[in-house]
């Protein structure tokens, strides 16, 4: 797969049968189907019916939530700090999302999501205000025009029901310094949690093996395009520190390699892209329905 294209995707063999499959997508709707079992247990009448009642209306539920993917939307909300006197400034854009549709569960699943990023927002100020405290010995003489600074913003990789994956772009810049610091983050929600990379795939796969592979030939591709060498070569072994920011798209497993992990410091961030197919065979059940409902793919410009 060529790296200098915009990658638009579909993963194969992943198109909905909306009738046939909706009882699949039962896992992503739980709070409703939990609310409609409590009520019909409440009507004795009903109790001999109860299984082919609940079953009829679940998947009645689950071709709503097939049909409308988009119930779930995501904007930012920016928390910006600056100390004048300090001389350093600070934004960080963090994700908040909104839910349509939804019963209790599925409010509180996206308000405990809600909290959690702002709460990462206000961590990563806490940080940077130490690291500047650290930092400032010996910088008195430098002019008031010189400011530390931290930014971070974000993109939507994917969003459903079941996933939001999202990456995150900082960018810090420390007073005397020759060059800011670049790095990317990301974060994973599927079915209410957050997860890592291994949480995706099915036990005892060889999946770190796969994807070291895969990152190696794409990252030697790129290397051999763009002229530069590889000065760190375990930056791509099969260890799971390695590959801790990735994103989910309707495409492919999209793995980041952080500004010095492998390459020359002005290469600066690289992107390896492993599409669904290549992996489809080690992917756990769970994942596997949780693609079926993302949107359509976001586009992806690989460095």
């Amino acid at each position: 797969m060529s790296c200098n294209a915009n990658v638009m995707q579909h993963a194969p063999g992943r198109h909905l049968q909306a009738h046939a499959e909706c009882s699949r997508v039962l896992v992503h709707d739980m709070d409703r189907s939990t609310h409609i079992r409590s009520v019909l247990e409440g009507n004795s009448h009903l109790k001999t019916r109860l299984p082919l009642v609940v079953a009829l209306l679940v998947a009645s539920l689950a071709c709503t939530a097939v049909a409308s993917p988009s119930s779930v939307s995501v904007h930012g909300v920016t928390l910006t700090r600056e100390n004048v006197r300090a001389h350093w400034s600070f934004h960080f854009t963090y994700p908040v999302a909104t839910i349509t549709g939804a019963l209790m569960g599925g409010q509180g699943v996206i308000g405990d999501f809600n909290r959690h990023e702002r709460q990462e927002a206000e961590n990563s100020l806490h940080s940077f205000t130490k690291t500047v405290e650290n930092w400032s010995e010996g910088t008195s003489h430098l002019p008031d025009s010189a400011v530390s600074s931290r930014t971070v913003t974000f993109a939507v990789a994917a969003k459903s029901s079941s996933i939001i994956s999202l990456r995150f772009d900082e960018t810090q810049y420390l007073r005397g310094q020759a060059h800011p610091v670049s790095r990317v983050f990301t974060r994973n929600f599927l079915n209410g949690r957050f997860i890592a990379l291994e949480n995706i795939f099915k036990r005892g796969q060889p999946w770190l093996d796969t994807i070291s592979r895969q990152v190696i030939d794409a990252v030697r591709a790129q290397a051999l395009r763009r002229h530069f060498n590889i000065v760190n070569p375990q930056g791509y072994g099969p260890k799971a520190r390695n590959f801790e920011a990735f994103t989910v798209t309707r495409f492919g497993l999209v793995i980041y390699l952080q500004q010095y992990q492998v390459a020359p410091s002005y290469i600066g961030t690289m992107t390896a892209i492993l599409p669904w197919k290549q992996l489809d065979p080690m992917l756990n059940e769970e994942f596997q329905q949780a693609l079926d409902t993302l949107s359509q793919p976001t586009a992806v410009h690989p460095t």
